[in-house]
C-alpha cells in the first residue's frame, strides 16, 4: 500500500507517527454540533469516566501500556456480562482453530433457540475497539444478533460467530485480518461446517468500527481468492491509516472515539515495516477502494453505515461511494450522531439498517444483481 510517509519518533521502541492537523475542516464543539443531540451530548460527557481513552493514549505515547491493559479487562467484564445476557438462550460452541504458526485462534459460535440440527447461514462477526481494545464477548454485536433474530422470526434462522482476533500493539497488522481469514477458511470447509451446524455456502461477514475494517479486508481477500462470501456489513468502518480526513477535524471533539486515540491505534496496528510485506493480500484505504480491488465478480454486496458526527465518517462514505461505482453497494445509511451510539439513538436509521441487513442475510446476497440499491 503506497501512502505518503509520516514523520515518526521512537517512544520506548514503538514507532509513533505524528500527523499534521487537517486543513479542510474546523472542530465543532459538542455543545453546538448540529449532529449531536442532547442525549448524545450527555453520554459523551460521562463517557471518559467509564473509558478514559484520551488518558490511556497519553500514557501509551510515553510507553506505559498498563492503562490499556486495565481498560481491556474492564471492557471484557462490563461488555461480557451484557453479551452473555443477550445470548443466554442461544446455544454456545467454543471453537479453537489452528493458525499457520501453530497457535490457537478462539471464536464463539452461537445458534439461536429452536435451530436444532439445521445447517444455518452464519454471520462471521468482528468486534470494534480501535484494533487495540475489546473482545469477542462484545455487547454491540450481541445486540445486533438479537435484534436481527427478532426481526426475522418467520425467516430462516442465522448463527453468529464472533472471532477473538489478536490486538495491537502486541500483534500489529496483519495479525487481525489473518485471524479473520483463518476463521473464514475454517467454516468454508463443508464437512467441518456441517459438524458445527453451519451452512458453508451461506457465510456473511460483518463488523463494527475497527472490526468493520477487519471485515472489509477479509471479505475483499476472500473475493480475490474466489472464496464465496454472501454479504458484507460494515458499521462505521475504521479503514484509513492516514487518519486525517475532514471529518477528523470537524468531529474531533468527540470523547467516544477521540482523535488522539484513533491515531495512536493506527500507529501501533499498522506500522509500515509490517504492512509492506503483506500489502498484496490485505488492504486498507485508499487501496481497498480502488476499482481493480472491488472489481472481482465475487466481491460481496455491501451495506455501509456511517455516523454524521463521527471522525470516521468521511472514510466510510468514501468507501461506500467506491462500492457504489463498482456496483457492490447495497446501501449507505447514515445515522445522526456520534460514533457507536448514533445507530442506537437514531431509531429510523437503525430500523433501515437492520431491515436492509436482514434482507441481505435471507435472500442470498452477494450474487450479482441481487436486491435493491440505495
Amino acid at each position: 500500500v503506497q501512502l505518503e510517509p509520516w514523520p515518526v519518533v521512537s517512544v520506548n521502541s514503538m514507532r509513533i507517527p505524528f500527523l499534521s492537523p487537517p486543513t479542510d475542516g474546523e472542530e465543532t464543539p459538542l455543545w453546538r454540533h448540529p449532529e449531536v443531540g442532547l442525549i448524545d451530548w450527555l453520554i459523551q460527557l460521562s463517557f471518559p469516566l467509564l473509558l478514559p481513552l484520551e488518558r490511556m493514549t497519553t500514557a501509551a505515547l510515553s510507553g506505559d501500556l498498563s492503562l490499556l491493559l486495565e481498560l481491556r479487562g474492564k471492557m471484557d467484564q462490563r461488555d461480557g456480562v451484557q453479551h452473555d445476557s443477550v445470548f443466554s438462550e442461544w446455544r454456545l460452541t467454543l471453537l479453537q482453530m489452528s493458525r499457520a504458526d501453530g497457535s490457537t485462534l478462539e471464536a464463539r459460535l452461537y445458534h439461536p433457540p429452536g435451530s436444532g440440527d439445521t445447517l444455518l447461514p452464519v454471520v462471521l462477526w468482528f468486534h470494534g475497539g480501535g484494533y487495540t481494545l475489546s473482545t469477542a464477548r462484545d455487547s454491540h454485536g450481541a445486540t445486533f444478533a438479537a435484534e436481527l433474530a427478532a426481526m426475522v422470526a418467520e425467516a430462516p434462522k442465522v448463527a453468529w460467530l464472533s472471532v477473538e482476533y489478536r490486538l495491537a500493539p502486541e500483534h500489529p497488522f496483519p495479525a487481525a485480518p489473518l485471524d479473520g481469514a483463518t476463521a473464514l477458511e475454517y467454516i468454508c470447509d463443508a464437512s467441518r461446517a456441517a459438524s458445527i451446524k453451519i451452512d458453508s455456502s451461506a457465510i456473511h461477514v460483518a463488523g463494527a468500527s475497527a472490526g468493520a475494517g477487519v471485515a472489509a479486508a477479509v471479505a475483499t481477500d476472500a473475493a480475490r481468492r474466489g472464496v464465496a462470501v454472501r454479504s458484507l456489513f460494515l458499521d462505521e468502518p475504521c479503514l484509513d491509516p492516514r487518519a486525517n480526513s475532514a471529518s477528523f477535524a470537524v468531529n474531533s471533539a468527540t470523547t467516544i472515539a477521540p482523535v488522539a486515540w484513533l491515531r495512536w491505534s493506527w500507529s501501533v496496528y499498522y506500522p509500515f515495516e509490517h504492512a509492506d510485506a503483506v500489502s498484496d493480500r490485505f488492504f486498507v484505504l485508499p487501496r481497498l477502494a480502488e476499482p481493480d480491488v472491488l472489481g472481482s465478480p465475487a466481491h460481496p454486496t455491501t451495506l455501509v453505515i456511517t455516523a454524521s458526527a463521527d471522525p470516521l465518517r468521511a472514510e466510510g462514505a468514501a468507501y461506500a461511494e467506491a462500492l457504489r461505482a463498482a456496483g457492490k453497494l447495497e446501501a449507505h445509511i447514515e445515522a445522526k450522531g456520534s460514533h457507536v451510539i448514533a445507530l442506537t439513538l437514531d431509531k429510523e436509521a437503525r430500523r433501515r439498517a437492520l431491515t436492509a441487513w436482514a434482507a441481505l442475510l435471507h435472500r442470498g446476497a452477494g450474487r450479482e444483481g441481487s436486491g435493491p440499491r440505495e
